[in-house]
C-alpha cells in the first residue's frame, strides 16, 4: 500500500530537484563565464600597461618599464607576474615577482592578437594573456608580451559563490517543499474527508456519504452513495425471498404431515422420512434468511457482553433445571460491528449446542485481536472426536438422535464464519470436553463509552 500524498510529493521533489539542478548548473557556468571574463579584463589592462611603458628598439633589444602599473608586479610570491619574450623565445625581461619561477616561452600567438590560457608556471595553475607585437619599420620583428594571475583567488571566488548558490538554493528548495506540502495537505482535505466518512459507514456511524464536495468527487460520492443503497437493497432482497420461500413451503408440509397422520405408520414408507428432509431444509433456509451476509455498511458496533448475557437467560428458561452452570469471560467495552441477527444465529447455536452436551459446566470467552472477533465456547461434556467434527458441519448431519433438533445449527455458524471470511475450528476444553472456537475478521469493535449493566449473571 501506498500514499498517494506522499507519492505526489515525491514526484514534486524530483522535478523540483531536477529543476534546481539545471538552474545551478546554468548560474554556475554563468558566473564562471563571468569571472573569467572579469580576470581576462583586468590581464588586459595589465598587459597594454606593460607594452605602453616598454621602448622597442630596432634590432631587437627593449627598454623595459621603469614603473610597474600594478605593485604585485614587484613583489615576489605573489601570483603576478610579467615576460617579454624575443621571436626566438629568448626571455628578454622578467617582472621582480618572477624571480625564482621556471618561466616558459608563451604559445605563438597572431600578430596583435591577446589570447588567454590557463596553464601550470611552478607549482600554480595561471591565467594567461599573451599578445605578439611587431616594430612599425620592420615586421619581421616580432616581440611576445604575457602577463600571469594565479588562479588561487578565481578559485577561491567561485568556491563562494558554489557555496552559497548552494545554500540559498537549498533553502529555497526546503522552503517550496514545505509550500507544496501545506498546499497539498490542503488539496488533499476532500480525499481524506472521504475517507473518514467512509470509515463512519462501515462502523454504522453514518448511512452514506455526504454531497458537499468538490465536483471532482461528487461522482464518486454519489457512485459511493447507490453502492451502499444497492447492496442494502439487494441483501433485503435476498433475505426477504429466503423467509418468503420457506414460510410458503412451511405450510404445505404441515398439511401433509397432518393428512399423514391419519394413515397407519406401517403404510407411510419413505413418507415421514422426505418429509423430515424437506422441513430440515425449509427451516435452514429461515435461519439462514436471518443472516444479512459479510457487509459491514452502516453497522453500529454494540456491546458484545449484554447480547451473551440475552442468550444465556433465553436458554436458561427454555432449560429449566437442566441448563448447565454458565461463565462468561468477555470484556464489557468489547463490541460486535456487524448485524445482530447474525450474532444471534453464531452465538444462539453454539451455545445451544454446549447446554445440550456441556456436561453441566460450559464457558463463554470472548476477545479481540487484530480487528479479529473471537470466540470460544467450551464445555466439561463427552467432548468430540475430529472425525466426527467434519459429519457434524454437514447441513442436517447429527450425532445424538435421541436429542432434539435439525442438525443444521453448526453449519449456520460455519457459513455465516465462512462469508465473512473467517472460520471455525474443535479443540480440546480444559474443562474435559469441547471447545468450538469461532474467528470472524473485522467484526471487533471497542466501544467508546462503557455499556449500561445487563445484570449477565454469569455463573449460575
Amino acid at each position: 500500500m501506498y500514499s498517494l500524498r506522499l507519492r505526489v510529493l515525491a514526484t514534486q521533489a524530483l522535478v523540483l530537484l531536477v529543476f534546481f539542478a539545471l538552474t545551478m548548473i546554468g548560474l554556475d557556468i554563468a558566473f564562471r563565464y563571468t569571472a573569467e571574463r572579469a580576470v581576462r579584463d583586468r590581464l588586459d589592462v595589465e598587459l597594454l600597461m606593460i607594452i605602453a611603458q616598454t621602448e622597442f628598439g630596432d634590432s631587437g633589444q627593449i627598454s623595459p618599464p621603469q614603473e610597474l602599473p600594478e605593485p604585485r608586479f614587484s613583489q615576489p610570491g605573489s601570483g603576478l607576474t610579467g615576460s617579454i619574450w624575443s621571436h626566438d623565445d629568448k626571455l628578454l625581461w622578467r617582472s621582480p615577482s618572477a624571480v625564482g619561477l621556471e618561466m616558459t616561452p608563451p604559445a605563438e600567438t597572431p600578430l596583435g592578437e591577446r589570447v588567454l590560457t590557463r596553464t601550470q608556471l611552478g607549482t600554480d595553475r595561471v591565467f594567461r594573456l599573451a599578445m605578439s607585437v611587431g616594430l612599425e619599420s620592420d615586421l619581421a620583428i616580432e616581440f611576445h608580451i604575457e602577463v600571469s594571475e594565479s588562479d588561487t583567488a578565481f578559485q577561491a571566488q567561485l568556491s563562494r559563490w558554489r557555496q552559497q548558490l548552494g545554500l540559498w538554493m537549498g533553502l529555497s528548495l526546503v522552503m517550496l517543499l514545505l509550500a507544496q506540502l501545506i498546499s497539498l495537505r490542503y488539496l488533499m482535505q476532500p480525499l481524506r474527508k472521504v475517507e473518514g466518512e467512509i470509515e463512519a459507514v462501515e462502523r454504522g456511524d453514518r448511512q452514506g456519504l455526504s454531497e458537499d464536495y468538490p465536483e471532482e468527487l461528487a461522482g464518486l460520492s454519489r457512485n459511493l452513495n447507490t453502492l451502499v443503497n444497492n447492496e442494502r437493497a439487494r441483501l433485503g432482497r435476498y433475505r426477504d425471498s429466503l423467509g418468503n420461500l420457506a414460510h410458503s413451503l412451511k405450510t404445505p408440509l404441515a398439511v401433509v404431515r397432518n393428512l399423514l397422520s391419519a394413515v397407519p405408520e406401517g403404510e407411510r414408507g419413505e413418507f415421514d422420512h422426505q418429509l423430515e428432509t424437506m422441513d430440515r431444509l425449509v427451516s435452514y433456509q429461515l435461519r439462514r434468511a436471518a443472516a444479512s451476509g459479510s457487509t459491514t455498511l452502516g453497522r453500529k458496533p454494540f456491546a458484545l457482553a449484554p447480547h451473551l448475557a440475552r442468550v444465556q437467560r433465553s436458554l436458561d428458561r427454555v432449560y429449566g433445571d437442566a441448563a448447565p452452570r454458565v461463565t462468561l469471560e468477555v470484556a464489557p467495552d468489547l463490541g460486535y460491528r456487524g448485524d445482530e441477527g447474525d450474532l444471534y444465529e453464531i452465538t444462539g447455536n453454539l451455545l445451544d449446542n454446549a447446554y445440550k452436551y456441556g456436561g453441566g459446566r460450559v464457558r463463554v470467552r470472548a476477545s479481540d485481536e487484530d480487528d479479529v472477533l473471537r470466540i470460544e465456547v467450551a464445555d466439561a461434556g463427552d467432548g468430540i472426536a475430529l472425525e466426527d467434527w467434519t459429519e457434524l458441519l454437514d447441513r442436517g448431519k447429527r450425532l445424538d438422535e435421541a436429542r432434539p433438533g435439525q442438525g443444521i445449527g453448526l453449519s449456520v455458524v460455519r457459513e455465516i464464519a465462512v462469508a465473512d471470511g473467517g472460520d471455525l475450528r474443535l479443540a480440546a476444553s480444559d474443562l474435559g470436553g469441547a471447545a468450538i472456537q469461532l474467528s470472524l475478521p473485522g467484526r471487533a469493535a471497542r466501544l467508546d463509552v462503557e455499556p449500561e449493566s445487563t445484570d449477565p449473571e454469569p455463573v449460575r
